[in-house]
């Protein structure tokens, strides 16, 4: 029996080495980004801190370079409406926050637009009737509802970018 442990101790490393051997360590984003390919896109300076939001959402998805040939520009509104509203003052009110995005894509040497579009998206929340946490959760919808649409923008650049001759 104690022949036995020593050889049963040799085979579980030599089992564990060989697990680990196709293993890496490696950052937990390098995976996402290492293959990322930087487009031929930079932006437009934003003017109000949801259009921060969205070119923020957008340049971390895909990138940004110097000297790009394409320059984003965009505008943003919010708008909220309420959904339904509950009879009793106590109740919450459920309301729905809409971001519009209308986007031009302009080529930088000849100043020509050659994308352009609009996309909006919505956020649901809700308001109890506390001013703060109205304002928050406000906020909070128009921060989702923004990058949802922004993301609807990044397909619309990829689909031109996939199209685009290649120069």
């Amino acid at each position: 029996m104690l022949l036995f442990k020593p050889f049963k101790l040799a085979a579980l490393a030599g089992l564990t080495a060989t697990l680990l051997a196709g293993c890496t360590l490696q950052p937990a984003y390098q995976g996402a980004t290492a293959g990322k390919k930087d487009f031929d896109l930079t932006y437009a300076e934003a003017d109000t801190r949801l259009e921060q939001v969205i070119f923020q959402k957008i340049r971390f998805d895909l990138g940004q370079e110097t000297g790009a040939t394409y320059k984003l520009d965009l505008s943003a509104g919010a708008s909220a409406r309420a959904l339904f509203k509950a009879g009793s003052q106590f109740a919450r009110n459920e309301k729905e926050m809409k971001v519009t995005i209308s986007y031009q894509l302009i080529q930088q040497d000849s100043e020509e637009t050659v994308l352009s579009g609009s996309r909006f998206a919505t956020a649901t929340y809700q308001t109890s009737g506390q001013l703060v946490a109205d304002k928050a959760a406000a906020q909070d919808a128009e921060h989702r509802a923004g990058e949802a649409a922004a993301k609807l923008v990044e397909i619309d650049l990829l689909q031109f970018f996939n199209e685009a001759p290649t120069q």
